[in-house]
């Protein structure tokens, strides 16, 4: 039977008898089942589930502080909201489980394997269905957690608190960073192919210089969006900074769109991709276009004095009649 039901609110299921305890939660949960369990809320600070094997239970809003699940395995179950700092997670199985708005501060997750895989679900044999996988840490904090070689390929991490975690050798192919702080967060011999930190907040500062030749991270950005911060960054250059906002289009993508005779001086175009946008007679004086793309881009009779450059960045541009601090290929 699975562990269900309290006795005098202890946090995790156990016998009574004429209101005397007949086990301790410790017995309980050595001797008993969590499969198909609902212990939300329930309190397993410090339990060690070394090697256990659960299946679809629920853990949401659960504590397990300082728990030990080593190499144990989990399918198909929830921890939202669930807490697990400084756990253990050395090479624990979690299949399609959530960790939506969880807490996972200071733990150790090495070689732990995150995975979301379609579980079939067959009903008296004549019917099957496809539940479809999750693997979600929207809202998750990880701050400070050790996740060194674990595989979370595929997961979703949708404004995730992701600061100071080491994640090397980790496997975050595919993954998801909407919305994201990775700030301090360490990506040595981690595999990228694929990652999307388009929207993540701080990638650009986070991520290492070779991450970025295997993630995704250029932003669309809708028409009505982009003349709303130009409009912004005019204001902040006629007021001397006082008003409006310095323009930043760090990492956004601004393929072919038409930036005549824009005043760009001091904004920030890092990363971005300008391939073939129109930005002839535009002032980009001390603007920072370091890492930017600009393939075809039209710059003719424009002035790029002062501005950040990446070595060989304006090969493929067309400058003619620009003005550059130092000659230009184009």
């Amino acid at each position: 039977m699975p562990l269900t039901g309290t006795c005098d609110n202890k946090p995790w299921a156990q016998t009574c008898k004429d209101g005397q305890m007949q086990a301790s939660g410790a017995a309980a949960i050595s001797s008993e089942r969590f499969d198909e369990g609902d212990f939300s809320g329930h309190n397993f600070n410090e339990i060690n589930l070394t090697d256990r094997r659960i299946k679809q239970a629920i853990f949401d809003h659960a504590t397990f502080k300082r728990a030990v699940l080593t190499r144990a395995t989990f399918r198909d179950c929830s921890f939202v909201g669930a807490i697990l700092d400084e756990a253990t997670l050395r090479r624990t199985v979690f299949e399609n489980c959530d960790f939506s708005q969880s807490s996972i501060v200071n733990a150790n997750a090495e070689e732990a394997i995150f995975r979301a895989t379609a579980v079939l679900m067959y009903k008296k044999k004549e019917s099957k269905g496809v539940r479809q996988p999750k693997m979600h840490f929207d809202g998750a904090t990880l701050d400070r957690s050790k996740f060194t070689g674990a595989r979370l390929a595929g997961a979703v991490m949708h404004n995730v608190k992701a600061t100071n975690v080491d994640f090397s050798n980790c496997d975050l192919r595919g993954v998801s960073f909407d919305g994201s702080t990775l700030a301090g967060s360490t990506f040595t011999g981690a595999k990228l192919q694929d990652a999307d930190f388009s929207h993540a907040v701080d990638a650009q500062d986070a991520l290492p210089d070779w991450a970025r030749l295997v993630v995704n991270m250029i932003r669309p950005i809708a028409k009505a969006d982009l003349e709303a911060k130009l409009i912004s960054h005019q204001n902040w250059l006629d007021s001397n900074g006082s008003k409006g906002e310095r323009l930043n289009l760090r990492g956004f993508d601004l393929t072919g769109a038409n930036l005549d005779e824009r005043d760009f001086s001091g904004a920030d175009f890092r990363g971005a991709r300008l391939d073939r946008a129109r930005m002839k007679k535009v002032k980009l004086i001390a603007a920072d276009m370091r890492e930017a793309s600009f393939v075809e881009t039209d710059f003719r009779k424009s002035d790029l004095r002062g501005s950040m450059l990446s070595p060989k960045a304006l090969e493929r541009a067309i400058l003619d009649g620009a003005l550059l601090d130092e000659p230009a290929a184009g």
